[in-house]
């Protein structure tokens, strides 16, 4: 059975993956959103340079799973790198 959520829980574990980003990669652009919906209790958002993704993400997942395993908090990763970011951004121009 889940734990109960604690919204200020859930931001402190986020602002812990926060700060695992910036270490590992501190060009990192690092968002977080504790607004959960349906499954996923909060987001970690980051845009890191070219050829960071997976070292990023390599590091982040075994914790993003502790957290789950200890607090039965679930946390999205979404890391891009930041050519990715940039041909979004382009194809979003090109639609108006």
């Amino acid at each position: 059975m889940r734990k109960s959520k604690n919204r200020r829980r859930i931001i402190q574990r986020l602002k812990e993956l926060a700060a695992l980003a910036k270490q590992v990669c501190p060009e990192a652009n690092v968002t977080i959103d504790a607004n959960g919906s349906d499954e996923v209790d909060g987001w970690l958002i980051a845009v890191v340079p070219d050829g960071m993704e997976e070292k990023v993400r390599n590091v982040l997942r075994p914790v993003r799973e502790s957290i789950y395993d200890q607090d039965g908090f679930w946390i999205n990763l979404s890391i891009y790198e930041r050519s990715e970011v940039r041909e979004f951004e382009l194809a979003g121009k090109e639609r108006g």
